[in-house]
């Protein structure tokens, strides 16, 4: 076989493997996306350079990086199996006393969770505010900087 001929059946000794069917659309879609993603850069950079930031930047960056995730997405649908695949493994084997150990472990960190979740958001929150006070307090005039 040379190396433009593509051969999409299975590989022999692959018996009960059937064969992937390609997906073609999506294989169309990551070209087209990854194409525009490009011409969006190319826009966006004439955009910053003619001062026009208002347009062309951001219809420029919305295409670059619209193409670029789009593409992302679109390429791992091609790659994908689309098949559900168990992997069959033996029992994993623990005694007793490491099941208890793990259950208490579990407990533990059940407990602990969500008070702590609740603890850090309100230190984040009293962080907020005093440093949004700080910064829309007016200031008085004999704390100006040396240079003002």
């Amino acid at each position: 076989m040379t190396g433009s001929q593509v051969d999409d059946a299975p590989a022999s000794g692959a018996e009960g493997v059937a064969a992937h069917p390609v997906n073609r659309r999506a294989y169309r879609a990551a070209i087209v996306s990854f194409i525009v993603a490009p011409i969006g850069g190319v826009l966006a950079a004439v955009g910053y350079w003619s001062g026009s930031t208002e347009s062309l930047l951001g219809i420029g960056l919305a295409l670059c990086l619209g193409g670029i995730g789009f593409g992302l997405v679109s390429w791992a649908k091609f790659l994908d199996f689309d098949e559900d695949v168990v992997q069959q493994r033996e029992p994993l084997r623990t005694t007793a006393a490491e099941r208890d150990d793990f259950h208490d472990e579990v407990e533990m960190t059940k407990r602990g969770g969500p008070r702590g979740f609740v603890r850090g958001r309100r230190a984040a929150a009293s962080r907020t505010s005093s440093v949004w006070r700080s910064m829309t307090m007016p200031l008085p005039e004999s704390s100006k900087a040396v240079w003002m």
